[in-house]
């Protein structure tokens, strides 16, 4: 009797350790569907990937980053599963939130990436912390409003670029298919209108804004370079926006 006593309150004493950090089913739940929606848009990514003989720069960013994220939401399951503190569990959603803000400058997988930051939302609310809040031109926070963008490329006639999150895509109106092209961003162009100033860095022809970002245009801005001389030339622009 006095053996089975000491066994009880042994057990009474460690059940506050034990039950410190162990989570409901609520935030389980969430972590776990958070996974899976990761998981389903990492595959569809690859997929898509896959398929193409050769993807741009651009396209394997873009891949990285689904495939970042699948594996930020597993550890974010697995720290729930192990009673990580909650302190953790909320720089983890941190950090899941900034991720999810990095894939905003891409097309892809809209309504995967809205029910992932409603699911990292809801786990936040369920942690007792407060839910970060939504950016007016996107779905995940604020992106910084100021930065700038490069390009450079061999021009023949009329080319029109498209100029969209941290991508440049070029349509060749006229003339031959550009070459050399590269370009480069300080940071992504955010989904917002914005003021933008273009500056001609080389090229003896014309380099013209057409559009600023919109949301008729999907938060674009369009670039035209013309060349109406014989034969190419090197152009380069730089874009800045605020």
């Amino acid at each position: 009797m006095k053996k089975l006593t000491v066994l009880v309150l042994v057990a009474l004493l460690m059940t506050p350790l034990l039950s410190e950090n162990t989570y409901g089913y609520a935030v389980r739940d969430t972590a776990q569907q958070l996974t899976d929606v990761a998981r389903d848009l990492s595959e569809v990514a690859y997929n898509g990937f896959a398929r193409r003989d050769r993807g741009n720069r651009a396209d394997v960013e873009a891949l990285y980053v689904v495939m970042q994220f699948r594996a930020s939401a597993d550890l974010f399951r697995r720290m729930i599963e192990d009673n990580r503190p909650t302190s953790e569990l909320r720089d983890s959603l941190s950090v899941l939130r900034n991720e999810l803000q990095r894939m905003e400058q891409y097309a892809f997988g809209r309504n995967e990436r809205r029910r992932m930051f409603d699911l990292v939302q809801s786990a936040e609310a369920e942690l007792g912390g407060r839910p970060g809040g939504r950016a007016p031109g996107g779905y995940y926070g604020e992106y910084g409003t100021s930065g700038r963008m490069r390009w450079s490329g061999k021009v023949d006639d009329e080319i029109v670029i498209m100029i969209r999150g941290s991508r440049a895509s070029i349509r060749t109106v006229t003339g031959d298919q550009v070459r050399d092209d590269d370009y480069s961003f300080d940071s992504p162009l955010p989904r917002q209108e914005l003021r933008m100033n273009l500056k001609k860095v080389s090229g003896r022809g014309s380099v013209d804004l057409l559009e600023e970002p919109s949301r008729r245009n999907d938060y674009s801005a369009v670039v035209r370079i013309r060349d109406k001389k014989s034969g190419t030339d090197d152009y380069a622009f730089e874009l800045r926006w605020e």
